[in-house]
């Protein structure tokens, strides 16, 4: 099972972890080494960038379960270009407002934005 969370209280490897191991300084290197271009190239943020990351090294290392937290949340998030088996949403506060809102319908209308037609839960 892989887990990729933000942010890091101490190193950048607790972000991307399989099995509680932490993603090695190597893998990182080995990572931003073959991709440095194309992080400059299309000029890809630090979460962008740590997210790729994370998704390549689940995928390489064929994790059966991936649980990915998002960033600021939503539809203008990094992490919603995978497509999950289950979407959670935890209680929306007034956070990242100069890009999701000012208000809380705003920022809730944006958050929904992870949502995807095929996993809605009719419980």
């Amino acid at each position: 099972m892989g887990l990729y969370t933000s942010p890091h209280l101490i190193r950048f490897n607790e972000r991307i972890t399989i099995y509680e191991q932490l993603i090695s300084d190597d893998e990182i290197i080995l990572f931003l080494d073959k991709y440095h271009d194309e992080i400059d190239r299309i000029r890809s943020t630090f979460f962008e960038t740590s997210t790729v990351m994370a998704l390549n090294y689940f995928h390489q290392k064929k994790v059966d379960i991936a649980i990915i937290e998002v960033g600021l949340g939503g539809r203008l998030d990094s992490t919603n270009v995978i497509s999950p088996q289950i979407t959670a949403i935890t209680p929306i506060s007034l956070d990242h407002q100069h890009i999701l809102g000012n208000d809380i319908l705003k920022i809730a209308k944006e958050k929904s934005g992870i949502i995807k037609s095929y996993n809605l839960c009719r419980c």
